[in-house]
């Protein structure tokens, strides 16, 4: 009589090559769902749970960083010594195939608990002493675990404690601005700043400053503390930076690009360099860009410099869905980046241009965003930039506002005569403005 084998419930390869993945390319822990219990090797475990600790704390994750955290909690010898550390870093593979590994781990960790959940019940059935009623429970409970998706609904009690965690605190320290401030007084007064898992689309006509708002949002909200990340698709990096040296220092581009800077001028170019280079701020001017590649650059950022935000100019120059028509790549990117910005809890700027319709209308709507109308659909934050019958002024509209009490509201920004730089107004107007052509 043949019998079959029993699999075994757990892959050695795979919880090492998560672990050392994990070790080199740290910026995938965030994206990965993998717990200290979905792990059968218990060395590793520990390892795991020294990674969640770092990344909870903002510390740098590395094999020496690891190394350290182990020993401080007194578990280094357990996992085997840094002479461990060092075999599961040398053996992974490729950390690209980290996700492949962390789905790989979790399903065996089910199965174990599903196998284990069968064994208890077999007892319980051949065990004629036994209370069956009295031992369902247990069973049932555990079978609702094991079966438990990854994003269940969880009891609204769960998110009632945070919103009240929230409450109380913003209560102790009532602001204005509760978000990220931007920079642009009115801005910050109607949203309450850029909020952290949310997105705002930025659009209107060519020439309106679309890009030049955006960067200079970004650059005002790591001057004041916040990092995050530009991703300029549109132009290079050393253009972005151009024209923020013309608008602060006050020297035109076309000087600055020509060489023709005076003695007066050249001291005020390298004053604002040098404070530049002290902002958390960080740029990616790579155009191949995909939303995968951003999901993946945001996660290690995130994990070794804490950012908050990032800017994407502009949506539609991302790589994803190429040969699909218009409407579907549109809706594609616009998903792709609406989960990037709630899975990683991050805010998001994105700079998106109008369809023929829009460059005609009045004043846009959400209609007139170019592509996909999933796009309005996924947005948090909608902000049409249109012109205005009074020289030098720039009108916005919001288009859409999540949460906002008047979601038509409008502001105006002011631009600076020669320079690339919009300045504030500090003016609401609550209604949409009459004078926009």
């Amino acid at each position: 009589m043949s019998t079959t084998k029993q699999p075994e419930l757990f892959n050695l390869e795979a919880e090492e090559a998560l672990v050392g993945s994990v070790i080199i390319n740290p910026g995938i822990f965030p994206t990965l769902s993998v717990l200290p219990e979905h792990f059968k090797i218990h060395r590793l475990r520990y390892i795991w749970e020294a990674i969640i600790r770092l990344y909870s704390s903002q510390t740098p994750i590395d094999y020496i960083t690891v190394s350290d955290e182990l020993n401080r909690v007194g578990k280094l010898q357990d996992v085997g010594g840094n002479s461990y550390l060092a075999q599961i870093v040398n053996v992974v593979p490729s950390s690209l195939n980290a996700e492949g590994y962390a789905k790989t781990i979790i399903d065996l960790s089910k199965r174990r608990t599903w196998n284990l959940l069968a064994t208890k019940i077999a007892k319980i059935a051949i065990d004629l002493e036994s209370d069956m009623e009295k031992s369902a429970g247990d069973v049932i409970d555990g079978l609702l675990q094991a079966a438990a998706i990854e994003g269940g609904a969880s009891h609204i009690k769960k998110y009632m404690e945070k919103v009240l965690e929230e409450t109380l605190a913003r209560r102790a320290d009532p602001q204005d601005i509760w978000g990220i401030p931007t920079g642009f007084i009115d801005f910050d007064r109607i949203t309450g700043g850029l909020q952290q898992s949310e997105i705002l689309f930025i659009s209107g006509e060519p020439g309106m400053g679309k890009s030049i708002m955006a960067a200079q949002m970004g650059k005002q909200m790591a001057q004041a503390g916040h990092p995050g990340v530009i991703y300029s698709l549109e132009m290079p990096a050393s253009q972005v930076i151009r024209r923020w040296l013309s608008a602060d220092s006050e020297v035109t581009t076309r000087n600055i690009k020509s060489g023709r800077v005076s003695d007066r001028e050249m001291p005020k170019i390298l004053k604002q360099i040098e404070e530049y280079e002290q902002y958390p701020l960080y740029i990616s001017d790579w155009p191949m860009m995909t939303t995968a590649g951003v999901r993946a650059d945001l996660s290690r950022m995130k994990a070794q410099y804490g950012v908050e935000w990032f800017v994407l100019d502009y949506a539609y120059l991302l790589r994803d869905g190429e040969g699909l028509s218009e409407n579907d790549r549109t809706g594609l990117i616009s998903s792709r980046l609406k989960s990037i910005c709630r899975s990683l809890n991050m805010a998001g700027i994105v700079i998106h241009s109008l369809n023929k319709m829009g460059m005609n209308a009045r004043i846009p709507t959400g209609d007139n965003l170019r592509g996909s109308g999933q796009m309005f659909y996924d947005t948090d934050l909608i902000l049409f930039l249109i012109k205005s019958e009074i020289a030098n002024t720039v009108v916005c509209v919001f288009g859409k506002g999540r949460e906002l009490e008047q979601p038509d509201q409008s502001f105006e920004l002011r631009r600076i005569p020669m320079l690339p730089k919009l300045g504030n107004a500090a003016k609401i107007d609550t209604r949409l403005l009459e004078f926009a052509p």
